[in-house]
C-alpha cells in the first residue's frame, strides 16, 4: 500500500470512484515526493503541493490536478491521459517521454510549455526514450506516496 512521510493511505479502487487520497493537511507536505512504477488513476491532487517531486514511470488517468502546485515537478514517463490540470501552476517541470493526450484544464501557452519541456499530448508518444535515467535533483527529500 503507497504511503506518504510514512503514514498509508487507503485506496479504493472501484470503477468511476474519485480517490480523496490525503486530507487537506497532508496535501499541503507532499513537496519533494519520489515515486516510481506506480499507477494512480483518478486520484485527487486538487489543491495539493507538489513542488519539487519526481514522478518516473506512473499512470495518473483522470487524475485531478486543479489548482495544484506542480512548480518543478518532473513527470518521467507518465500516463497523465485524460487528467485535468484547471488552475495548476506551473515552472521548471520535465514532462520528457510522458502523454497528456487529453488533459483537460490547460491554456495553449501552458500546452506549449508542456511540449517545450519534453511532454506530449499523443497518445503514441508515452515512454518515448524513457530509458534515459533522471539524475538526483538537488536538495530532494525522498518520500513515497
Amino acid at each position: 500500500m503507497p504511503a506518504t512521510k510514512g503514514r498509508a493511505l487507503s485506496l479504493d479502487h472501484s470503477p468511476g470512484h474519485r480517490q480523496k487520497v490525503v486530507t487537506a493537511s497532508e496535501k499541503a507536505q507532499l513537496q519533494e515526493t519520489i515515486l516510481s512504477d506506480a499507477v494512480l488513476d483518478c486520484v485527487d491532487f486538487a489543491c495539493a503541493d507538489l513542488r519539487g517531486s519526481r514522478f518516473e514511470r506512473v499512470c495518473f488517468r483522470g487524475t485531478h490536478f486543479r489548482a495544484a502546485n506542480l512548480v518543478r515537478a518532473w513527470f518521467v514517463g507518465c500516463d497523465l491521459t485524460g487528467a485535468d490540470f484547471t488552475g495548476a501552476h506551473f515552472g521548471g517541470n520535465s514532462f520528457f517521454g510522458s502523454s497528456l493526450a487529453g488533459a483537460i484544464g490547460m491554456t495553449q501557452r501552458q500546452k506549449e510549455y508542456v511540449i517545450s519541456r519534453g511532454g506530449s499530448f499523443r497518445r503514441d508518444k508515452l515512454r518515448e526514450n524513457t530509458d534515459q535515467r533522471v539524475g538526483n535533483q538537488p536538495g530532494t527529500k525522498e518520500n513515497k506516496l
